[in-house]
């Protein structure tokens, strides 16, 4: 579908591409038409390989450090909490193949309804905002859904936790794919988003591997509660980050400019 549907970043192709293949991607992603100029018609020189230190520098080092932290411990607790939302809702509904599957129908159209409000809301109040907020809801929904499991009746013990997983939705679950995305130029972006994958990837396994043995230690209502670690660490790293992607002119920050960047600005 990627290979059918999407095309090649316009900057990525003017670097790396003839620029009769860039004047393509143009018309197909802009449906405009280009006219390339006879003496343009060269192949650009690869770029420079860039290191991946060149993330933890200080121009970069910031929106690094808060795109991975988002990044990580929204997998954390997604893995934690989300994939294994059949066993909980047997905690909550009781045992059976029925309870299980209706809880899981019910917390998951609260992930399809975040995911569609994230969607609408980040253009509107950015991503830094609405993964603080996200953080703060799913950690309070935690916090109260360990202290009153057991303790109310069933059909009340569910709104906590479908509550988290709204707030994780519209918050740092949709954050975490993004943010690295739009905080790096073009010559970057594969290397800023790689690592936020690989922090995605420590989160989803700490979460996958430690929540069903803090579990079966501890019972469901002390693991919730532990669980609000997660998203206390990407709120501290939002609220001490003031990094915005949403409105960022990143094309002007390369790491490695263009022969045409520069002939431009040339």
């Amino acid at each position: 579908m990627r290979y059918i549907y999407m095309n090649e970043s316009p900057m990525w192709a003017a670097e790396n591409l003839p620029l009769t293949d860039t004047a393509k991607i143009l018309e197909r992603t802009y449906k405009i038409s280009v006219r390339v100029e006879a003496d343009s018609l060269t192949v650009p020189k690869k770029g420079q390989r860039i290191p991946v230190s060149i993330l933890f520098s200080k121009k970069y080092r910031g929106r690094s450090v808060l795109s991975m932290v988002v990044s990580g411990t929204q997998a954390m607790q997604y893995f934690a909490i989300g994939f294994y939302i059949p066993v909980i809702s047997t905690y909550i509904f009781g045992k059976g193949m029925v309870h299980s599957l209706t809880g899981t129908l019910i917390f998951n159209l609260f992930g399809i309804i975040g995911g569609f409000g994230g969607a609408y809301l980040s253009s509107r109040y950015g991503m830094r905002k609405l993964a603080i907020w996200g953080y703060v809801v799913a950690g309070l929904s935690l916090l109260f859904a360990g202290f009153t499991n057991g303790n109310i009746p069933a059909i009340l013990g569910v709104i906590p936790i479908a509550v988290f997983i709204l707030a994780h939705s519209i918050g740092p679950g949709a954050q975490g794919k993004t943010m690295a995305a739009l905080s790096y130029p073009t010559s970057m972006r594969a290397l800023g988003t790689g690592g936020a994958e690989a922090a995605s990837r420590v989160g989803s396994i700490i979460g996958f591997f430690f929540f069903p043995i803090l579990l079966s230690a501890t019972g469901l209502s002390i693991t919730l509660v532990a669980l609000t670690i997660c998203p206390l660490i990407g709120w501290i790293a939002c609220v001490a980050i003031r990094w915005e992607p949403n409105g960022q002119d990143v094309e002007h920050d390369l790491y490695v400019p263009s022969p045409i960047v520069q002939k431009v600005n040339g």
